[in-house]
């Protein structure tokens, strides 16, 4: 590339040990609590400064729609929140691929695809404005609510390798999503109701979600760390400590190993 034409090496060791999606203690979780904290206080931020205090009686979509601050925070906060679920994709895909069987790439990558589907059209919420084009913002909210169903979707289908806990929020989260569904088609909800459910729903899960990875996470490399610890331990050492019948010199332990190749080989 042309970086690595005109920088020198170090410079590019620098830039890639800054590179947010690269950086190890960067996590899946890290990037999914700070879209969803960015959603929340931004839409708390615009409710709190908005003329017009009957935007509920709509949907939150309307906060938007004002060219003052509560918009232009409101527009800003969808954005930067549909960004960061993107860069949530990323580093669950790197994560997912670390810990997965390589016979189940295909449906990481589906999984993942879902997610930065939900980034996206998030994005474009607060990029198109109610006001500006009413259809594409409506397309781009519909897309984002399907991606999340799909998300669940594909969770229910790969049920066997998701934790209890993920399992049951998964299970709850279809539940109340469905009843909600049903609630606001029969008209005792509004949209701004449907929305303030749908969207706690979608943090709750991707914040249980990117829990159960880091925790799968960090299993799995203390497995292959005591996988690697295991394989360059001297052949004949059985016990780390010396107990009844074990070799102590020097000599003993070099009988012990030649017993054991013995007995292997």
């Amino acid at each position: 590339s042309a970086i690595a034409v005109f920088a020198p090496p170090t410079v590019i060791s620098r830039l890639r040990a800054v590179d947010p999606l690269r950086h190890e203690r960067l996590r899946a979780e890290h990037l999914s609590t700070a879209a969803t904290t960015v959603l929340a206080v931004g839409v708390a931020i615009s409710i709190l400064t908005t003329s017009d205090k009957d935007w509920w009686r709509l949907h939150f979509s309307k906060l938007g729609t004002y060219p003052d601050l509560s918009g232009h925070v409101f527009n800003l906060t969808i954005i930067v929140a549909g960004v960061l679920f993107s860069c949530f994709a990323i580093r669950t895909r790197l994560e997912l691929l670390a810990i997965a069987d390589p016979a189940h790439r295909r449906r990481c990558d589906v999984f993942t695809l879902g997610v930065g589907s939900l980034g996206v059209h998030l994005s474009a919420v607060g990029l198109v404005p109610l006001n500006t084009n009413e259809f594409l913002h409506d397309r781009a909210a519909s897309g984002a609510m399907l991606s999340f169903s799909m998300m669940l979707g594909l969770a229910v289908r790969a049920r066997r390798a998701l934790s209890a806990r993920l399992r049951v929020v998964t299970l709850a989260v279809i539940v109340v999503l469905s009843a909600a569904i049903v609630v606001f088609a029969a008209g005792l909800i509004n949209l701004a109701g449907f929305e303030l459910i749908g969207f706690t729903l979608i943090g709750l899960w991707t914040a249980v979600f990117s829990r159960g990875l880091r925790l799968r996470l960090l299993r799995h490399e203390s497995e292959r760390t005591a996988t690697a610890d295991e394989s360059v331990r001297p052949a004949g050492r059985f016990s780390p400590l010396p107990c009844a019948g074990a070799p102590t010199s020097h000599t003993e332990w070099t009988v012990a190993a030649r017993q054991t190749d013995e007995i292997i080989g």
